[in-house]
């Protein structure tokens, strides 16, 4: 698995100078320190697959923890990650999501409100230059995913930096 905070200090109690001041600066916070030093034990502990994960972000919010990991990391996790997601809900006594740090706006919005289906992703270009992005579900579907228009919208702001709206059918 990789991280930004080197796998000795993950393994010990103690960070290193450049890990502290990664830390200290914002780059990292304490929850990817955990999350980080919770899927180095699984890794270790013969979750073969994490090997090829690349932990890029952890953002939590009121309910939920996201993980921000590389596409194709989270590729291979596919059959694991409800096991490993558990595992981490015990630990740290939110929801888990694990969420593709994908280019696409798209695709990131697609993997953050798996299973419900995006029926559509649109730009809108606001008078004053900037943009937003229209995502239209079903209600429904969107009360399966365990997300709330509030909590996408949310999501995508502190994640991508992008204003999102989303609209249910």
């Amino acid at each position: 698995m990789e991280t930004v905070i080197c796998k000795t200090c993950l393994r010990m109690e103690v960070l290193c100078p450049h890990c502290e001041e990664l830390l200290r600066s914002g780059n990292v916070s304490r929850e990817y320190l955990a999350v980080a030093r919770k899927l180095l034990d699984l890794e270790e502990r013969g979750l073969s697959e994490l090997s090829k994960v690349e932990l890029r972000n952890v953002f939590v919010t009121d309910r939920m923890m996201i993980l921000l990991l590389n596409p194709e990391g989270l590729q291979a996790l596919r059959g694991r990650i409800r096991q490993i997601a558990r595992v981490l809900e015990r630990e740290f006594g939110r929801r888990i999501r694990m969420v593709g740090d994908y280019r696409d706006i798209r695709d990131f919005l697609e993997d953050l409100i798996y299973p419900a289906p995006v029926i559509t992703v649109n730009t809108i270009w606001v008078p004053d230059g900037t943009q937003e992005i229209r995502l239209i579900v079903y209600a429904s579907d969107l009360r399966r995913s365990g997300l709330s228009k509030e909590d996408v919208e949310r999501i995508a702001r502190v994640v991508k930096g992008v204003v999102v709206r989303v609209t249910t059918v």
